[in-house]
């Protein structure tokens, strides 16, 4: 008999692929366990106020092909020619780092 590596008192359940699991008490347990809901992120808050004061520097001259206004106004024209984009492709960039998955939603934190 194989014991539950979680509380090593039941017997394991064996999976043929994944080897020794826990035991049913423990699988059980475990799934009354909530997640915290969403990303939780453990920094300081000087490393925080580094993101807001550093916005800029952080981003790129665009996101999946699409140019950044914001790195157009901060850095010019030139600079995005310099990353390969046409003068087409730099009077038409865009807000493309504003936005929900950005770490604080917007350049102003």
């Amino acid at each position: 008999m194989t014991l539950c590596p979680v509380c090593h008192i039941e017997e394991a359940t064996i999976d043929s692929i994944l080897g020794v699991l826990p035991c049913k008490t423990c699988k059980d347990r475990q799934s009354k366990v909530q997640s915290p809901g969403g990303v939780v992120e453990f920094t300081s808050d000087a490393i925080k106020e580094g993101r807001k004061a550093y916005w800029g520097d952080i981003h790129g001259a665009h996101r999946k092909g699409v140019p950044s206004k914001e790195f157009r106004d901060r850095y010019g024209a030139a600079a995005m020619k310099r990353q390969g984009f046409t003068d087409a492709e730099i009077k038409n960039a865009k807000n493309v780092w504003i936005g929900d998955d950005t770490y604080y939603g917007d350049k102003n934190g």
